[in-house]
């Protein structure tokens, strides 16, 4: 079970490295506003969309932010290049995207929250996942709740990490820290692992 205090330093990683990233929108370039299904702003080379009662942020060359899909209540934000948030399909959903390349797809049920901070990372639920948060500081890594795994949480902090949660994984939390660690629940329930180092598995 992940600790009161792992959680707070986790959130606490993800402000301290998010507030730089966020520069004054009036003097961005590449920016783009989209709320309740109405563009706000856009300039340059930054796109977003979204749906009645949702909303979406995008800032950076070739950045893209989407919450035009079915439910309601969802949040996409994408700062940096080339990153791309999406979040819908469902209800409640928020996705976010901190860095260079990043990909991140919160949705496809409800009450699902990614935050992915750093570079080519690539965060997602699919297929009836509910309830599910990530959080990932480093580059390259890998995190994906998918096909009935339901109020799992997971933590990575270093590059190329792997966390799965699959097979209807239910309430369960997995924390890396290092690089090119693996943790695959398979369809666990109330399972923790934690792994350290490099090439754990």
């Amino acid at each position: 079970m992940i600790s009161r205090k792992r959680i707070l330093f986790s959130l606490a990683m993800v402000a301290f490295l998010f507030m730089p990233a966020l520069a004054p929108v009036a003097s961005a370039q590449n920016v783009c506003v989209h709320r309740n299904g109405l563009l706000a702003f856009q300039s340059g080379l930054a796109n977003c969309n979204s749906a009645a009662g949702s909303r979406s942020v995008a800032i950076g060359a070739g950045s893209f932010a989407d919450t035009n899909f079915s439910g309601t209540g969802n949040s996409a934000v994408a700062v940096g290049e080339g990153s791309g948030s999406f979040a819908g399909e469902g209800d409640g959903n928020t996705a976010t995207a901190v860095g260079s390349f990043n990909e991140v797809a919160a949705g496809q049920d409800d009450g699902n929250r990614l935050t992915a901070v750093g570079n080519g990372n690539l965060m997602y639920t699919a297929n009836g996942a509910n309830d599910n948060s990530g959080v990932v500081v480093g580059d390259g890594n890998l995190t994906e709740f998918i096909d009935g795994s339901n109020g799992n949480r997971a933590v990575a902090f270093g590059d190329e990490n792997n966390l799965e949660f699959d097979e209807g994984a239910q309430n369960g939390s997995s924390i890396a820290i290092g690089d090119e660690n693996d943790i695959d629940t398979d369809g666990s329930s109330n399972t923790s692992a934690l792994a350290i180092g490099v090439n754990k598995d």
